[in-house]
């Protein structure tokens, strides 16, 4: 019994004949008292609508074999936690795949993380209750603890750049934006480190300017001037606290001086004086140019 509800845990991956499903609900037959149906969403189906067809079935669940894990898919590895795969390589000499799994749970000293090579056998052996990695669905950002949302906006801001290089501006905006709403506020969480309050910093001063940039593109002069207002509020926080240990752990990961008081507070410093040209508040924008030029 113990092994069935294992095996129906709602956020597991499996493998129908029709593609992928999401166990997502389970329920008891009415019409039959000892059968129980349960409802799979079929994820690699898209309907005109562009929902997912759902897929009631009355077949115990553990005779459909586990998902096995594609690249960018979340899993779960019992005993260890949570990870994504970041890639699947060929193993000519056991003809077994890899998984290559970055860990989401675990950090080493620093700001290093962990990754973990598993055969893809390890996603198919036995029924459901023997397996000990799980392909499971992506976690919503509410039930995200904070490590994962500084992966999560990492990851957002990698996805945005390429939008903004082919000029996409709204597309890369929305994903900026979306990176520093998953992170803000939570440098003031007491499950903060100090190496995710340095992560923190990054992210908000960088997607900031970054966003910034995108309204400048649209002309959008008060929300560029706004956002890069909130990218150099950080920066002049943290050259304050200029020795101390978050400066102290950026530095360590590469982060020198010169990019974090020169780089992103020129930035900052230009947007927010363009805007205020653009806006003819002369007086503003041209001793704010003078002192960008001068650092």
């Amino acid at each position: 019994q113990q092994q069935l509800r294992q095996a129906m845990n709602k956020d597991f991956i499996i493998q129908t004949p029709y593609g992928r499903g999401l166990i997502y609900h389970t329920k008891k037959n009415t019409n039959k008292e000892d059968e129980t149906i349960h409802c799979l969403k079929l994820t690699d189906i898209n309907l005109a609508n562009n929902t997912k067809p759902t897929l009631y079935t009355c077949q115990n669940i553990n005779d459909f074999p586990p998902a096995l894990p594609r690249i960018d898919d979340d899993v779960v590895i019992d005993g260890v936690g949570r990870g994504v795969v970041e890639d699947v390589r060929r193993n000519s000499n056991s003809g077994d795949d890899i998984a290559v799994v970055l860990l989401n749970t675990w950090r080493l000293a620093g700001r290093s993380r962990v990754r973990i090579y598993t055969p893809l056998s390890s996603f198919s052996k036995g029924n459901h209750a023997d397996v000990t990695y799980h392909v499971v669905r992506k976690k919503r950002l509410f039930e995200m603890d904070i490590f994962e949302k500084i992966e999560y906006a990492k990851a957002k801001k990698q996805e945005a750049i390429p939008h903004f290089v082919q000029g996409r501006y709204d597309e890369a905006l929305s994903l900026f934006s979306e990176a520093v709403h998953a992170v803000r506020m939570q440098q003031h969480s007491p499950d903060s480190s100090n190496e995710m309050r340095a992560d923190l910093v990054e992210i908000m001063i960088t997607c900031s300017n970054n966003a910034a940039s995108c309204y400048v593109k649209k002309k959008e002069w008060k929300d560029a001037q706004q956002q890069a207002r909130n990218a150099l509020l950080i920066i002049d926080a943290l050259e304050g606290k200029r020795g101390m240990k978050i400066h102290t752990i950026l530095r360590q990961g590469g982060l020198t001086d010169l990019k974090m008081f020169g780089e992103w507070r020129i930035k900052s410093m230009l947007i927010i004086a363009r805007a205020e040209a653009e806006e003819q508040d002369y007086v503003m924008a041209i001793p704010r140019l003078k002192a960008a030029l001068s650092h």
